[in-house]
């Protein structure tokens, strides 16, 4: 997995709050992301060419771990029911996911909005191809009553679009068929708590090289999915 950061970072860094975080489970994701770890109380958008792909392999340390400690995954407007077999999830309790259904994109912003208004803890993913600016800005006002973190799920072609999101992501496929990962919005916390650190998945973060700093961030060229042996380029 590649991760690189976007430009559009640089000008996100400041005036937000400190926020606790889970840790993405991706070594060299986790040192890309404020923090070190994905938001909790939070917004996260992660923007994909179709839905229903990527979001399960980015995710499924995230939620092994939320399952894990008896937390909630809710799921929202999810274009299939994956089960742990189908979407190659091992580890995931089925019996701590809860799938919400919606006809429409209405119903399922309404969903979204009362699932958040209830303090939720473990963590949240919805599937909201059509989303104005004003709604984005209520579910990132709601979000913050939660303890986990939110995310998302929005077309690639949404890049182009303003948003309030804490933290927004680019998952597209390398030519190896791995996922390729760039952030091109994340608004840095002033100081983080950090939560227990799980492992990278194998191989996740073998061979990837960020691009120029952000945010005062050095660049990191690393070797193996534990850190060993990364060098900083400042």
């Amino acid at each position: 997995m590649s991760v690189g950061v976007g430009s559009a970072a640089a000008a996100s860094c400041a005036g937000v709050a400190p926020t606790a975080v889970l840790p993405s489970g991706h070594a060299a994701l986790d040192r890309q992301l404020p923090g070190g770890g994905w938001p909790c109380g939070a917004v996260t958008e992660l923007l994909q060419p179709q839905a229903g792909v990527f979001e399960w392999r980015l995710l499924a340390p995230l939620l092994r771990l939320v399952t894990a400690q008896g937390d909630e995954v809710v799921l929202i407007g999810a274009p299939w029911r994956a089960t742990p077999r189908r979407a190659r999830l091992p580890g995931i309790d089925p019996a701590r996911l809860e799938w919400i259904d919606s006809e429409t994109a209405a119903e399922r912003l309404w969903a979204v909005e009362q699932v958040l208004s209830g303090a939720t803890r473990g963590a949240v993913l919805a599937w909201l191809p059509q989303l104005s600016p004003l709604h984005l800005r209520r579910l990132q006002a709601r979000a913050r009553w939660c303890d986990g973190p939110v995310f998302l799920m929005r077309p690639s072609s949404a890049a182009a679009e303003r948003t309030s999101a804490r933290l927004r992501l680019l998952v597209t496929l390398d030519a190896g068929r791995g996922l390729q990962l760039r952030v091109i919005e994340r608004r840095e916390p002033t100081a983080a708590v950090w939560a227990p650190q799980i492992g990278p998945l194998p191989g996740s973060a073998s061979g990837i090289t960020a691009p120029a700093p952000r945010c005062g961030t050095p660049a990191l060229r690393v070797g193996n999915p534990d850190g060993a042996g990364s060098t900083a380029q400042r």
